[in-house]
């Protein structure tokens, strides 16, 4: 099984602290988490793709934000919580799952989402239809996912350039590509090469 998604994370991470009795610390909550969900050694080592830490715990630190938002848990010390009285009666209801329509019950919670995107005391439509797009994604998901995506863009422009261009071009850039990876430089010349330019230019068309 995958990594889970953060919100699928939440109710183990708030269940698990309750547990413990007292303040704890995500780091030792994490074997049984994983023990819950079946999390393979790759899973357990699997990093975020900026690095430096992983990808379990990026979204336990996210769930673990999200439930503190909603007032279930709070902060003890640097990086230590428990579980709020809040978050006790929550889980005495036997809920099969916490996510962010579940926190959205809580004022507190439905403040800070819509903070930075209310007007005139109503939210935007394009801020409503962001908050259903994200809630199956934690922050650091949506950066990563805008990254792809504008790399994606840049490189189809890219590719849209090349092909739009006449041969003359695409054998000077391929002559300087050959040239930054080390390899030496074959002058082309005559019918021969134009041929070959022209077969090459061809190929990068179709």
């Amino acid at each position: 099984m995958s990594v889970p998604d953060y919100q699928s994370l939440m109710l183990p991470l708030l269940r698990y602290a309750r547990a413990k009795g007292t303040e704890t610390h995500i780091a030792a909550l994490v074997d049984e988490i994983a023990k819950e969900f079946a999390l393979t050694e790759d899973d357990l080592t699997t990093q975020i793709p900026s690095g430096g830490q992983t990808l379990l715990m990026n979204r336990l630190h996210w769930a673990k934000t999200y439930m503190g938002r909603a007032g279930l848990i709070e902060s003890t010390r640097r990086g230590f919580f428990k579980v709020t009285s809040r978050g006790e009666e929550l889980l005495s209801q036997s809920i099969a799952r916490i996510d962010n329509e579940v926190l959205s019950k809580f004022p507190e919670f439905v403040q800070w989402r819509t903070r930075t995107s209310q007007e005139s005391g109503e939210v935007s439509k394009k801020a409503k239809q962001l908050q259903r797009d994200e809630d199956d994604e934690s922050p650091e998901d949506r950066i990563l996912a805008g990254f792809k995506e504008i790399n994606d863009a840049l490189s189809a422009d890219l590719l849209d350039r090349i092909r739009s261009a006449p041969p003359v071009f695409f054998r000077t850039a391929n002559c300087r590509s050959a040239s930054c990876n080390g390899v030496r430089r074959r002058k082309i010349r005559g019918r021969e090469g134009a041929r070959q330019i022209r077969g090459w230019w061809r190929r990068w068309h179709n």
